[in-house]
């Protein structure tokens, strides 16, 4: 696997000065390839990526959605529903314990931004957070749940994804939920530095998801990282999503829209600024009660739906198999 490090681009923000061994810390987002159903390869090429990262004084990396298996739900159909569910992964299995080992081995903090986790007999899509002693420290699960998730059997979660690494807090929202302005307001109320939203390349335009991105950001005074990726298949790049970082007044701070690999570098107290002044102390039953009335509002809203379409009988999925090689095309 040496061509994947020979090709790497290293990106840093603000840009690193030549002679400059200040030993800024920083928050590493790897732009990568992930190839589709290959685990055994993405996981592999994971851990030298990560070596890469804690090599540059990064404290944090954050992967690319679906680091393991890449967004195999909505590339396959329904012929190959019982081959895709056995991808789903419970936290003791072998991906989830490679990075493990991997944050542990490196001393870094490890984001993955989205995978497929089998919980007994339950799926979810989630996001995770392994400290560097190789403890997870926390998950998340997705709330709001696409047609395409819904017909696999996916489930909802049911808290706010909250995460704290190295003093920074970071709320994270997976593909779709951006469209809800709910929860980043939630998580905003909850006092976190930074949102973080994973995309998938299979799933939004560009142009709607660059659009609501810097909404999201402008809304809630804070900087917002969209993460995306390139998907693989069979050797040959079937599509793309950028990275794009968005500061507190919803300017474009950097944008990375390439099939080409890269870790983009950003400093960790340029994302730890904050252009508002800090609320006032709040009692925090307060904060739960409007926490759990916008989770109660939202969770009740998509069951409804979910009930609905069930009762109805409508198609669980409708999207056609694309294993025949398709052009690149950007999101």
């Amino acid at each position: 696997m040496p061509h994947v490090v020979d090709k790497l681009k290293l990106i840093f923000i603000p840009k690193k000065r030549r002679g400059d061994s200040s030993g800024s810390k920083y928050i590493a987002i790897y732009h990568g390839v992930t190839r589709l159903y290959a685990k055994k390869y993405n996981v592999e090429k994971t851990k030298m990526i990560a070596k890469i990262a804690r090599a540059k004084n990064a404290r944090l990396l954050i992967l690319p959605p679906y680091f393991n298996t890449g967004p195999v739900l909505e590339y396959s159909d329904n012929a190959m529903r019982r081959y895709v569910n056995r991808l789903f992964e419970q936290v003791s299995d072998s991906s989830i314990r490679a990075m493990k080992n991997t944050a542990l081995s490196e001393d870094i903090d490890v984001f993955i931004t989205s995978f497929l986790e089998k919980s007994g007999a339950y799926y979810y899509i989630s996001s995770m957070l392994i400290d560097r002693e190789g403890v997870i420290v926390d998950k998340y699960r997705k709330i709001v749940l696409t047609d395409v998730e819904s017909s696999y059997g996916v489930h909802s979660g049911r808290s706010p994804g909250l995460f704290v690494s190295s003093r920074m807090k970071i709320g994270v929202l997976i593909e779709n939920e951006v469209f809800v302005p709910e929860l980043a307001r939630v998580l905003s109320i909850s006092g976190v530095d930074l949102l973080i939203t994973s995309l998938n390349p299979l799933d939004y335009s560009h142009k709607m998801i660059s659009t609501i991105g810097r909404a999201r950001a402008i809304e809630n005074g804070l900087h917002h990282i969209l993460v995306g990726s390139i998907v693989e298949f069979h050797n040959k790049v079937v599509c793309s999503a950028p990275t794009i970082i968005y500061d507190y007044d919803g300017n474009i701070v950097f944008e990375y829209n390439s099939i080409e690999p890269a870790i983009i570098f950003i400093e960790q107290d340029y994302l730890l600024k904050k252009i508002n002044p800090p609320i006032d102390p709040v009692d925090s039953v307060i904060i739960h009660r409007i926490i759990s009335k916008y989770y109660k509002r939202i969770y009740k809203e998509f069951y409804e739906r979910y009930l609905e379409k069930k009762s109805f009988g409508q198609s669980d999925k409708t999207s056609s198999s694309r294993f025949e090689t398709e052009p690149v095309h950007h999101l």
